[in-house]
Formats: C-alpha cells, sequence, structure tokens
C-alpha cells in the first residue's frame, strides 16, 4: 500500500482556510508521520486518494510531567527533560487524591485544589521548583509541549 504524507501548518486568516498543505513524500509506512500535523491519504488501486488521518489528530495522546532546567529559558525550546509519560489519560482522570500523590512524588508547591483546577479546567498546570520550570499538562504528539502558563 503506498500513502501520500501532507504536511499541514494551521493559518489564522480571516478566508477560514484551515491550513497550508504541504506533499511531503509518498511511503508504504507513514507511521513517523502519525502525529499532529500531518494528513495520510492511501493510494487506491484505482488511483485515488482516501484520506487515511487527519491533521488534527495523532496516535499518541495523554498526560506528561516534563520540565525545563532553567525556568528562565523556556521560550519556543523542547522541555530538557520528560520525567513521565500516562498515554491515553485525559485531564478527567486525575482525582484529588491522585493529584496529592502527583504533588509528594514531583515536589508541587502549590495546593492540591490549585493543581486539580488548573488539570481539570485548563489541561495543564506548571510551577518553578527549585529553579527549574516543572509542567504537568495533557500532551498530543507533534503538537509541541505546553509551558502551562
Amino acid at each position: 500500500m503506498k500513502y501520500l504524507v501532507v504536511k499541514c501548518t494551521e493559518l489564522s486568516d480571516a478566508y477560514e482556510c484551515d491550513a497550508d498543505r504541504e506533499p511531503i513524500c509518498l511511503t508504504d509506512n507513514y507511521e513517523k508521520f502519525d502525529k499532529y500535523g500531518y494528513e495520510i491519504y492511501e493510494i487506491t488501486p484505482g488511483n485515488y486518494f482516501k484520506l487515511v488521518k487527519d491533521y488534527e489528530t495523532s496516535s499518541e495522546e495523554g498526560v506528561a510531567i516534563y520540565k525545563w532546567h532553567n525556568a528562565d529559558e523556556i521560550e519556543e525550546s523542547e522541555p530538557d527533560e520528560i520525567i513521565a509519560v500516562f498515554k491515553g489519560h485525559t485531564r478527567n482522570d486525575y482525582t484529588k487524591s491522585r493529584i496529592k500523590q502527583i504533588k509528594s512524588d514531583y515536589h508541587f508547591e502549590d495546593s492540591v485544589d490549585d493543581i486539580y483546577y488548573d488539570i481539570r479546567c485548563l489541561g495543564a498546570h506548571a510551577e518553578e521548583i527549585n529553579g527549574e520550570w516543572v509542567v504537568i499538562s495533557e500532551y498530543i504528539a507533534g503538537f509541541g509541549w505546553r509551558k502551562g502558563y
């Protein structure tokens, strides 16, 4: 089976176009592109294109805890360390008792209620801990890392 991979860059324009689309390659295996920002089309036996994956979907989503070692230098950079990944989890999986355990394990200082509110309502919580910027957040593979603020 052959697949056309198209890179999609979202547009925020007044003409309601959703994305700029750029064909990247033809491939037998699209696994490395199975993340946010890529559309995948199967080339059918009649040489037509069948959409297999929309650019807004990803093969992996969940909740992760990650950090930047210098809290003052996090702009437009990948985190320095991914501490824990909970694939398939959503903000709705986090109870106050689970937040209490995470707070203890990862040394968050804000109250359980504040962390719970941030995760359940905003999808992320971040704090500066010992000069490091530590975040617990929902993630979508390929979408980038949230700074949590």
